[in-house]
Protein backbone atom coordinates (compact mmCIF):
# COMPACT_ATOMS: atom_id res chain seq x y z
CA UNK A 1 0.00 0.00 0.00
CA UNK A 2 1.87 2.86 -1.29
CA UNK A 3 -0.23 5.46 0.66
CA UNK A 4 2.35 7.08 1.83
CA UNK A 5 3.56 7.71 -1.57
CA UNK A 6 0.68 9.67 -3.23
CA UNK A 7 1.38 12.63 -0.88
CA UNK A 8 5.01 12.21 -0.31
CA UNK A 9 7.15 13.36 2.38
CA UNK A 10 5.63 16.26 4.05
CA UNK A 11 8.08 16.13 6.84
CA UNK A 12 11.57 17.50 6.40
CA UNK A 13 15.25 15.56 6.66
CA UNK A 14 16.33 16.90 9.75
CA UNK A 15 19.58 16.69 11.59
CA UNK A 16 20.60 16.37 15.69
CA UNK A 17 23.49 18.23 15.25
CA UNK A 18 23.86 17.53 19.19
CA UNK A 19 24.61 14.15 18.69
CA UNK A 20 27.74 14.37 16.77
CA UNK A 21 31.30 14.41 17.66
CA UNK A 22 33.05 17.71 18.80
CA UNK A 23 35.95 16.50 16.35
CA UNK A 24 33.22 16.61 13.17
CA UNK A 25 32.47 20.25 12.28
CA UNK A 26 29.01 20.85 12.12
CA UNK A 27 29.06 21.97 8.20
CA UNK A 28 30.08 19.14 7.29
CA UNK A 29 27.81 16.96 8.30
CA UNK A 30 25.03 19.74 6.80
CA UNK A 31 26.63 19.51 4.00
CA UNK A 32 26.45 15.28 3.50
CA UNK A 33 23.00 15.75 4.44
CA UNK A 34 21.74 18.35 2.08
CA UNK A 35 23.72 16.71 -0.72
CA UNK A 36 22.54 13.36 0.05
CA UNK A 37 19.24 14.62 -0.15
CA UNK A 38 19.88 16.44 -3.63
CA UNK A 39 21.37 13.13 -5.09
CA UNK A 40 17.60 11.86 -5.06
CA UNK A 41 15.72 15.19 -5.55
CA UNK A 42 17.98 15.34 -8.96
CA UNK A 43 18.98 12.03 -10.03
CA UNK A 44 15.92 10.00 -8.95
CA UNK A 45 13.61 11.63 -11.80
CA UNK A 46 10.74 11.43 -10.52
CA UNK A 47 7.76 12.89 -9.08
CA UNK A 48 9.35 13.38 -4.92
CA UNK A 49 11.05 16.12 -3.25
CA UNK A 50 12.89 15.60 -0.47
CA UNK A 51 13.15 19.10 1.79
CA UNK A 52 15.91 20.05 4.20
CA UNK A 53 14.61 20.79 7.69
CA UNK A 54 17.99 21.75 9.71
CA UNK A 55 18.95 20.96 12.88
CA UNK A 56 16.74 19.69 15.17
CA UNK A 57 16.80 19.20 19.12
CA UNK A 58 13.08 17.40 19.14
CA UNK A 59 14.27 14.24 18.37
CA UNK A 60 13.91 10.72 18.35
CA UNK A 61 14.49 7.36 16.73
CA UNK A 62 11.69 5.78 15.52
CA UNK A 63 8.91 5.65 18.56
CA UNK A 64 6.17 6.97 16.07
CA UNK A 65 5.69 10.53 14.06
CA UNK A 66 7.10 13.12 16.06
CA UNK A 67 7.06 15.46 12.43
CA UNK A 68 10.49 15.08 12.01
CA UNK A 69 12.66 12.20 9.75
CA UNK A 70 15.67 12.79 11.63
CA UNK A 71 19.79 11.36 10.97
CA UNK A 72 21.36 11.59 14.24
CA UNK A 73 24.96 9.73 15.99
CA UNK A 74 25.53 6.99 18.09
CA UNK A 75 28.87 5.99 18.96
CA UNK A 76 28.67 2.29 18.87
CA UNK A 77 26.54 -0.68 17.53
CA UNK A 78 26.76 -4.20 17.48
CA UNK A 79 27.76 -6.13 14.43
CA UNK A 80 28.66 -5.01 11.17
CA UNK A 81 26.44 -2.03 10.50
CA UNK A 82 27.57 1.50 9.24
CA UNK A 83 24.00 2.99 9.57
CA UNK A 84 20.47 2.31 10.38
CA UNK A 85 16.96 3.25 9.42
CA UNK A 86 13.84 2.63 11.52
CA UNK A 87 10.42 3.78 9.96
CA UNK A 88 7.18 3.63 11.42
CA UNK A 89 3.69 3.10 9.89
CA UNK A 90 -0.08 3.80 11.02
CA UNK A 91 -1.84 1.33 9.56
CA UNK A 92 -0.82 1.21 6.15
CA UNK A 93 1.39 4.21 5.64
CA UNK A 94 4.57 5.24 6.39
CA UNK A 95 4.58 8.14 8.48
CA UNK A 96 8.24 8.73 10.20
CA UNK A 97 11.70 7.72 9.09
CA UNK A 98 14.74 8.22 11.18
CA UNK A 99 18.61 7.42 10.66
CA UNK A 100 21.43 6.62 12.91
CA UNK A 101 24.81 6.75 12.03
CA UNK A 102 27.57 4.77 13.86
CA UNK A 103 31.01 5.74 15.48
CA UNK A 104 32.26 1.65 15.84
CA UNK A 105 30.61 -1.30 15.76
CA UNK A 106 32.12 -4.96 16.20
CA UNK A 107 34.76 -5.06 14.14
CA UNK A 108 35.98 -1.38 15.34
CA UNK A 109 35.94 2.27 14.79
CA UNK A 110 35.13 3.69 11.65
CA UNK A 111 36.90 6.55 10.10
CA UNK A 112 34.05 8.43 7.99
CA UNK A 113 34.87 10.31 5.41
CA UNK A 114 33.24 13.73 4.92
CA UNK A 115 35.47 14.85 1.51
CA UNK A 116 33.67 16.04 -1.20
CA UNK A 117 35.27 13.82 -3.29
CA UNK A 118 35.30 11.05 -1.61
CA UNK A 119 36.79 8.29 1.16
CA UNK A 120 40.68 7.58 1.45
CA UNK A 121 41.67 4.28 1.14
CA UNK A 122 40.85 3.18 4.65
CA UNK A 123 37.96 5.33 5.24
CA UNK A 124 34.10 5.11 4.69
CA UNK A 125 32.07 7.79 2.56
CA UNK A 126 29.85 9.37 5.17
CA UNK A 127 27.73 10.72 2.09
CA UNK A 128 26.95 7.43 0.59
CA UNK A 129 25.92 5.64 3.36
CA UNK A 130 23.40 8.77 4.37
CA UNK A 131 22.10 8.26 0.84
CA UNK A 132 21.75 4.83 1.16
CA UNK A 133 19.93 5.41 4.56
CA UNK A 134 17.57 8.24 3.24
CA UNK A 135 16.36 5.35 0.23
CA UNK A 136 14.93 2.86 3.31
CA UNK A 137 12.92 6.65 4.53
CA UNK A 138 11.74 6.51 1.24
CA UNK A 139 10.58 3.06 0.37
CA UNK A 140 13.10 0.71 -0.35
CA UNK A 141 14.59 -2.25 0.52
CA UNK A 142 17.89 -3.35 -0.61
CA UNK A 143 18.76 -3.93 -4.08
CA UNK A 144 20.62 -6.98 -5.65
CA UNK A 145 22.54 -5.05 -7.80
CA UNK A 146 25.49 -4.17 -6.43
CA UNK A 147 26.17 -1.10 -8.63
CA UNK A 148 22.88 0.45 -6.92
CA UNK A 149 22.96 2.60 -4.15
CA UNK A 150 20.68 0.86 -2.61
CA UNK A 151 22.48 -2.75 -2.25
CA UNK A 152 23.01 -3.99 1.24
CA UNK A 153 26.66 -2.83 1.91
CA UNK A 154 29.96 -0.58 0.74
CA UNK A 155 32.94 -0.40 1.13
CA UNK A 156 36.09 1.95 2.22
CA UNK A 157 38.02 4.16 -0.61
CA UNK A 158 34.48 4.91 -2.99
CA UNK A 159 33.68 8.50 -3.97
CA UNK A 160 31.47 9.94 -6.73
CA UNK A 161 31.40 6.61 -8.60
CA UNK A 162 29.39 5.34 -5.78
CA UNK A 163 27.28 8.30 -4.92
CA UNK A 164 25.28 8.75 -8.27
CA UNK A 165 21.97 6.90 -8.74
CA UNK A 166 22.00 3.33 -10.55
CA UNK A 167 19.58 2.97 -13.18
CA UNK A 168 18.08 -0.01 -10.61
CA UNK A 169 17.10 2.75 -7.82
CA UNK A 170 15.72 5.09 -10.25
CA UNK A 171 13.61 2.42 -11.78
CA UNK A 172 12.63 1.63 -7.93
CA UNK A 173 12.05 5.47 -7.14
CA UNK A 174 10.02 5.45 -10.79
CA UNK A 175 8.08 2.93 -9.46
CA UNK A 176 6.89 4.14 -6.41
CA UNK A 177 6.26 7.66 -6.87
CA UNK A 178 5.75 8.12 -10.60
CA UNK A 179 7.26 9.69 -13.47
CA UNK A 180 8.45 13.83 -13.22
CA UNK A 181 5.96 15.95 -14.24
CA UNK A 182 5.99 17.06 -18.07
CA UNK A 183 8.48 19.62 -18.43
CA UNK A 184 6.60 23.06 -19.46
CA UNK A 185 7.93 26.01 -21.81
CA UNK A 186 6.72 29.34 -21.44
CA UNK A 187 7.96 31.87 -24.18
CA UNK A 188 7.13 34.80 -23.61
CA UNK A 189 8.18 37.58 -26.32
CA UNK A 190 8.84 41.34 -25.15
CA UNK A 191 8.15 42.76 -29.13
CA UNK A 192 7.88 46.21 -29.89
CA UNK A 193 6.06 46.77 -26.15
CA UNK A 194 9.77 46.75 -24.74
CA UNK A 195 11.04 50.18 -24.40
CA UNK A 196 14.49 51.16 -26.31
CA UNK A 197 17.94 50.90 -24.11
CA UNK A 198 20.80 52.80 -24.98
CA UNK A 199 23.99 51.25 -24.83
CA UNK A 200 25.18 50.30 -21.66
CA UNK A 201 22.33 50.20 -19.66
CA UNK A 202 21.10 48.44 -17.44
CA UNK A 203 17.55 46.70 -17.61
CA UNK A 204 15.91 44.84 -15.03
CA UNK A 205 12.71 42.02 -16.24
CA UNK A 206 10.33 40.38 -13.98
CA UNK A 207 8.54 38.25 -14.97
CA UNK A 208 5.82 36.08 -12.40
CA UNK A 209 4.56 32.77 -12.71
CA UNK A 210 1.79 31.04 -10.50
CA UNK A 211 1.26 27.40 -10.60
CA UNK A 212 -2.18 27.17 -10.87
CA UNK A 213 -2.64 23.25 -10.96
CA UNK A 214 -3.14 20.92 -8.30
CA UNK A 215 0.56 18.93 -8.53
CA UNK A 216 3.59 19.84 -7.31
CA UNK A 217 6.10 21.90 -9.29
CA UNK A 218 9.84 21.85 -8.03
CA UNK A 219 12.73 23.16 -10.85
CA UNK A 220 12.23 26.69 -12.08
CA UNK A 221 14.77 27.79 -14.73
CA UNK A 222 14.78 31.33 -16.72
CA UNK A 223 16.32 31.94 -19.35
CA UNK A 224 16.92 34.53 -21.97
CA UNK A 225 17.48 34.80 -25.16
CA UNK A 226 17.94 37.64 -27.64
CA UNK A 227 17.13 36.15 -31.40
CA UNK A 228 18.78 39.34 -33.12
CA UNK A 229 22.09 39.33 -30.96
CA UNK A 230 21.50 43.14 -31.08
CA UNK A 231 21.36 43.03 -27.01
CA UNK A 232 24.70 41.64 -25.75
CA UNK A 233 23.20 40.10 -22.26
CA UNK A 234 25.66 39.49 -19.44
CA UNK A 235 26.16 36.19 -17.72
CA UNK A 236 22.59 35.70 -16.62
CA UNK A 237 21.79 33.66 -13.04
CA UNK A 238 19.65 31.08 -13.64
CA UNK A 239 16.84 31.42 -11.54
CA UNK A 240 15.92 28.11 -9.36
CA UNK A 241 13.28 28.98 -7.13
CA UNK A 242 9.29 26.25 -5.77
CA UNK A 243 6.42 26.91 -6.98
CA UNK A 244 4.11 25.76 -4.09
Amino acid sequence: DWTYQQDPVEDGFHINLTSFPDDIPEDDVIFAHQLSLMIWNVEGDARVHLPWGGDVADWQYGGGDNGYNTLMWEDYTSGSTLGQSRYNFSGDDMIDCDIKMYGANSYGEKDWSFDYDGAGPDQYDFIHTVIHEIGHCIGFSHSSSSDAIMYSSNHQGTGWERRHLHFDDIDGLKAMYGDRTVEIEIDISLGESFPLVIEDEEVELDVELTNVGDGRAYDLVVEIIDPGSRIITPDYPGIVGTLA
